[in-house]
């Protein structure tokens, strides 16, 4: 699956993290793209929902404001959920 993400005013690094690879924002590095302020990542990902997030300059959390969000748990920023609908019976 292919990850896209913008960032118009510019960063360093961008990784993406998730449940898929533990959080750890060293696993998914992110490319950037024409030197624009985008950046995309593209890994496998077994069926089903998985919860992910972009990793900024190795301290700020972002969503993916185009995507669903999944609901507050009560105790920090809420991911974004990426389902594989092809898996769903």
């Amino acid at each position: 699956m292919r990850f896209e993400f913008a960032l118009p005013n510019g960063a360093r690094k961008v990784s993406l993290v998730g449940d898929f690879n533990g959080w750890d924002e060293r696993a998914t590095p992110m490319v950037q793209q024409h030197g624009n302020g985008s950046w995309s990542a593209r890994i496998p990902l077994a069926p089903g929902r998985h919860d992910y997030a972009f990793v900024v300059d190795g301290t700020r959390w972002v969503v993916d404001a185009l995507a669903p969000q999944a609901p507050d748990a009560g105790y920090g920023p809420t991911n974004t959920v990426v389902v594989d609908f092809e898996a769903l019976p």
